[in-house]
């Protein structure tokens, strides 16, 4: 259900705190703290990298599906970070622009320019949608 700007549940959570929320969001990632990176999605969250680890799947729909991926994600790099992270939010949604810069697991230095796009509910995370760019530096 598309929510008009005007509908007050739009607007129940400032885009400030959002803009808040997506920095602590980030920082959770760039600190490896998958604990609160959950802690700042819903219940009902889902996670749309830009890069899936089965064959079946597009997406990670619910908190243990998302909380995999975003671990195997992880585990990908030794390790790594969101740098350079531009956001905004409007009502209930929201974008940041990024580049991540890390080493993978095989210690190959990864830089990966990207952005995603996030849907909120209050102040929560309901959806995060990956896309990116890769840059091979080795």
């Amino acid at each position: 259900m598309l929510r008009r700007a005007e509908d007050p549940a739009v607007h129940a959570v400032s885009d400030q705190r959002k803009l808040e929320i997506l920095a602590e969001y980030v920082d959770a990632w760039n600190r490896r703290d998958l604990d609160r990176v959950m802690a700042l999605m819903s219940e009902e969250c889902s996670y749309h990298p830009s890069a899936v680890f089965e064959r079946d799947k597009t997406a990670y729909v619910g908190r243990a599906e998302v909380e995999r991926a975003i671990l195997r994600f992880l585990e990908r790099f030794r390790e790594g970070g969101y740098v350079d992270t531009r956001a905004f939010v409007a009502g209930d949604r929201g974008a940041a622009q990024w580049t991540w810069r890390g080493v993978d697991r095989d210690g190959n230095s990864v830089e990966i320019h990207g952005c995603d796009f996030y849907e909120f509910d209050g102040d929560r995370i309901t959806r995060k949608d990956s896309y990116r760019k890769v840059r091979d530096i080795r």
